[in-house]
C-alpha cells in the first residue's frame, strides 16, 4: 500500500503554547489513549503531504476518512485525479484500490493490526506507551513547532520500541481540549515524511456498516494476498 498502511498507527511532540511544560508526557499519553478508547466512530477530511528526502520534493493530496469500532476504516484519496485511492479495512480483509490503474490489492486484516503504524493507532489497536517512547522534548523540536505554528496543538515525538522500515519515528499534534489527533507525521529510515492533517473532525457519528464494504469495480485486476501459496 502506498498510503496510510505504511505510514500512518494505525499515522497521526513538541508542545503548543496552551500546554504546560510541567505536565508529564506520559500523563498526556494516557489521556490520549483513554480518549481514543472511548471513541465509537469518527469522520474527517484530510490533507496528506508526502516528502521524498532524497530529492527534497513533496506531493499533496486530499480526501476523507471514516472509522467505526472495532476496526473498520474507509480512506478515500479524492484529489488530485492521478492519486485517487480507496482503502477499506473491513471485517474480513483490507482492500487498497488504485483508481488510475484499476487495480485492487487485498490483504489480511491481521497484517495491518500487527503493524506498528499510525493507522493501527487511529483505529484503536495501538497503545502509545506500550508501542512507543513518548517524548515532549527532543532535539529539533523548535523546527516542528514552527512548521505547525498555526495549529495551537500539543506536539509529541513517538519513537517505536520496535522500529519498522516505514516508521523510524513519528510526530503527532493533539488538540488540547479533546486529546484527539489532528496532525500526524511519520518518518521512515530513508528520511521520507508522510504527513496527515485532519480537518472537520466529527466523533461518535452514525456511520453505516455498508460504508466499509468494498465493491470491486468492473474489470479491476486483483492481487490477492490473503490466499496462501
Amino acid at each position: 500500500m502506498r498510503l496510510v498502511v505504511s505510514m500512518l498507527v494505525l499515522a497521526l511532540l513538541t508542545l503548543g503554547a496552551s500546554f504546560s511544560w510541567a505536565q508529564d508526557a506520559g500523563e498526556i499519553a494516557d489521556k490520549i489513549q483513554h480518549r481514543y478508547e472511548t471513541v465509537k466512530s469518527f469522520e474527517a477530511d484530510f490533507t496528506q503531504r508526502l516528502t521524498r528526502a532524497a530529492i527534497g520534493a513533496s506531493t499533496e493530496s486530499t480526501g476523507r476518512i471514516w472509522f467505526k469500532r472495532p476496526s473498520l476504516v474507509r480512506w478515500e484519496t479524492l484529489a488530485p485525479e492521478e492519486a485517487k485511492e480507496t482503502i477499506v479495512v473491513g471485517k474480513d480483509a483490507v482492500w487498497d484500490y488504485l483508481h488510475e490503474l484499476n487495480t485492487a490489492n487485498k490483504m489480511p486484516v491481521q497484517d495491518l493490526l500487527n503493524s506498528r503504524t499510525l493507522m493501527r493507532f487511529l483505529i484503536g489497536k495501538a497503545n502509545l506507551k506500550e508501542d512507543f517512547k513518548v517524548e515532549g522534548v527532543w532535539d529539533g523540536q523548535e523546527k516542528l513547532a514552527e512548521h505547525w505554528a498555526d495549529t495551537n496543538l500539543m506536539l509529541f515525538r513517538l519513537v517505536p520500541h520496535k522500529p519498522e522500515p516505514g516508521m523510524l519515528f513519528a510526530y503527532i499534534g493533539v488538540e488540547p481540549e479533546t486529546y484527539l489527533l489532528r496532525r500526524i507525521m511519520t518518518v521512515d529510515f530513508q528520511g521520507n515524511g508522510n504527513e496527515i492533517y485532519l480537518r472537520n473532525l466529527k466523533v461518535d457519528v452514525d456511520v453505516k456498516d455498508s460504508k466499509f464494504e468494498f465493491v470491486l469495480p468492473e474489470g479491476a485486476q486483483v492481487n490477492d494476498n490473503t490466499v496462501q501459496q
